[in-house]
């Protein structure tokens, strides 16, 4: 018996050591939905050149209309979807590749890590999905969102 429970908790700590050896674990500072751009995340601003209030995702979003801005100033109670015309992405390593539809359909354009600013057409005030890559993806180029 004792054998099983130390195998079962050697395989958990070999698992868990691997995820953050590839980065699949989310960084422990990026908290996500809590209203700080930090460390990680991809910030969305209600205004353009990152003014206004803002929601921060940690991870992928299918749905932006699920989300409200969340601090104080212009568009604070606003839903996200469609309402955000600047961004940060503040994951140093990965891509932001955000869509004009849901479920990361229609257009498609990226952010590269640590790109910032206001977004350019057609996706200022035209977002709804997003998730994060190790690259721009696709072997079409993809308009960059910010400018």
């Amino acid at each position: 018996m004792r054998i099983a429970k130390s195998v079962k908790a050697a395989v958990a700590t070999a698992a868990a050591s691997a995820a953050a050896v590839i980065g699949l674990s989310a960084p422990a500072d990026a908290a996500g939905g809590d209203g700080v751009c930090q460390f990680g995340e991809w910030c969305l601003y209600y205004a353009v050149n990152l003014n206004g209030s803002l929601y921060d995702y940690s991870g992928a979003d299918t749905n932006y209309g699920n989300e409200k801005f969340l601090t104080n100033g212009l568009g604070k109670g606003q839903t996200v979807a469609n309402n955000a015309f600047s961004g940060d992405n503040e994951n140093k390593t990965m891509y932001v590749q955000a869509f004009t539809g849901p479920n990361f359909t229609g257009t498609r354009g990226y952010a590269a890590p640590g790109a910032f600013g206001t977004f350019v057409q057609p996706y200022i005030g035209n977002l709804e999905s997003h998730y994060f890559s190790t690259g721009p993806a696709g072997r079409a180029p993809a308009k960059g969102l910010l400018r």
